[in-house]
């Protein structure tokens, strides 16, 4: 009989192995922030917040651009017929006038931003200072009074037209019943005057 030979198994490698992570393609790669495009400029835009963001101007200034140059035929070009504003026609109009930017950015913008701010403040506290000291009325108030004064002066006219004047006109003059109605006109600026006097009052603290 022939000689039998073993037969040598393998054993399996048990041992960790580093993971290598599959190089990502092209299709899979996460862009970069700095490969974004930006998005594009918008050629057109629908109130003066937005265009003056762009252009680099504020909406008082626009508007008062609109009113230096009323007339000029290059306005016609800056608004189409739904109002929106051409973005490229202004930045021209503002170069063909030498009209310069202020972007918040820049020191003279930040001047006039930081110069605006503090007239806002000085006008809300001159008028909250005018409040307290009664120089401005409540609409409620104001309604009010006009509303007690009327109804005054027409109880004062039914009580002279309706039966005051009719006994005292009754077979007099025209130059007679002139002077009756003098006399009741009289009585009517005396009412208003005084009503007058109390609207300066009106809202004052005592």
């Amino acid at each position: 009989m022939g000689t039998r030979v073993k037969k040598k198994v393998r054993k399996p490698d048990l041992s960790p192995k580093e993971t290598v992570k599959p190089a990502a393609t092209d299709a899979t790669a996460t862009p970069k922030p700095e490969d974004a495009k930006p998005a594009p400029e918008p050629q057109w835009v629908s109130s003066y917040e937005a265009l003056g963001a762009l252009v680099g101007l504020r909406r008082e200034s626009i508007q008062r651009l609109l009113k230096k140059h009323k007339g000029d035929p290059a306005l016609a070009q800056l608004t189409r017929a739904n109002c929106d504003h051409s973005v490229p026609v202004w930045r021209a109009f503002m170069a063909a006038h030498n009209i310069e930017a202020r972007s918040a950015d820049t020191p003279e913008g930040k001047a006039a931003k930081e110069e605006r701010l503090l007239d806002e403040k000085i006008r809300k506290a001159a008028f909250e200072n005018d409040v307290r000291e009664g120089n401005y009325l409540l609409t409620a108030e104001v309604v009010a009074f006009l509303r007690d004064t009327h109804e005054t002066l027409k109880r004062l006219d039914r009580q002279i037209y309706e039966e005051e004047t009719p006994p005292l006109s009754a077979g007099k003059t025209a130059a007679a019943i002139r002077l009756v109605n003098q006399a009741a006109n009289d009585r009517k600026a005396v009412l208003m005057r005084e009503h007058a006097e109390k609207l300066k009052t009106l809202g004052k603290k005592p």
